[in-house]
């Protein structure tokens, strides 16, 4: 998985919702401890929780998660990636469509684990790639 896509990730879960009212969350690499930017809640549509990163250039969609502010456990979810790297191909299965309606050709889908409320796991996977726990981002409240 590119640095550029595993970033996106991180940030993707970077920021949550009003959970015990912290709105942001470190992210760091979980291979190489780096850290990654901050994500924004943007908002709940339907079931799902939308985390957007701060410059535009991924959102992320937590499934079954909205309303949810504590007690959160393990979740699925998908990404798309706007600002994805010219060297990375689109993915061979076709695009992703965004809540906005637009098509996006860099995407994946991933699974959040919440050992806490300050704490998660999210490992990703591109396209309809396996999950890869080489790429796993954690997240701590700020």
């Amino acid at each position: 998985m590119s640095r550029m896509a595993k970033g996106a990730l991180a940030l993707a879960l970077a920021v949550s919702g009003p959970a015990y009212g912290q709105m942001a969350y470190h992210a760091i690499d979980a291979s190489d401890g780096e850290p990654l930017p901050d994500l924004i809640y943007e908002g709940d549509y339907g079931d799902q929780v939308v985390w957007a990163f701060a410059d535009g250039s991924a959102r992320f969609y937590i499934q079954q998660m909205a309303g949810v502010n504590s007690g959160r456990s393990f979740y699925q979810g998908w990404f798309v990636i706007y600002d994805a790297d010219s060297d990375d191909p689109a993915c061979p299965t076709g695009y992703a469509t965004d809540h906005q309606l637009q098509q996006v050709p860099h995407w994946g889908n991933f699974v959040i684990v919440w050992p806490s409320d300050a704490e998660f796991v999210l490992i990703p996977g591109l396209c309809n790639d396996p999950l890869d726990t080489d790429s796993a981002v954690v997240g701590f409240a700020q």
